[in-house]
């Protein structure tokens, strides 16, 4: 279920959680599937998410509104939740994809 997570395969992994019955693991699908799926929740709500996935919910944020991914991401940083090569990762991320034309029309 870690490979599926990690190869962000968030369907695969639930239905790994599934056949293992492990109710913590299905928490953990559902909050990595909320990073993916509504950025914007999971970093409203930090106190629900591991630093990892809030990562992962700015990034997703970021390719759609960087501005706002930067925002929400200092937001959720306030309690110092991220390490220095996490923070710096995230905000250099956030800065390059709010360079990018994301547009596909």
């Amino acid at each position: 279920m870690q490979l599926a997570i990690k190869a962000r395969k968030f369907g695969l992994a639930g239905y790994l959680a599934g056949l293992l019955g492990d109710d913590n693991a299905k928490r953990a699908v559902s909050r990595w599937r909320t990073a993916s799926r509504s950025p914007t929740d999971a970093l409203a709500n930090p106190n629900q998410y591991s630093a990892e996935q809030l990562v992962y919910a700015a990034r997703r944020l970021a390719l759609s509104d960087a501005p706002a991914a930067a925002r929400a991401f200092a937001k959720a940083d306030q309690d110092g939740r991220f390490d220095a090569e996490q923070r710096g990762e995230t905000l250099r991320y956030i800065a390059i994809a709010g360079t990018q034309d994301y547009d596909s029309s």
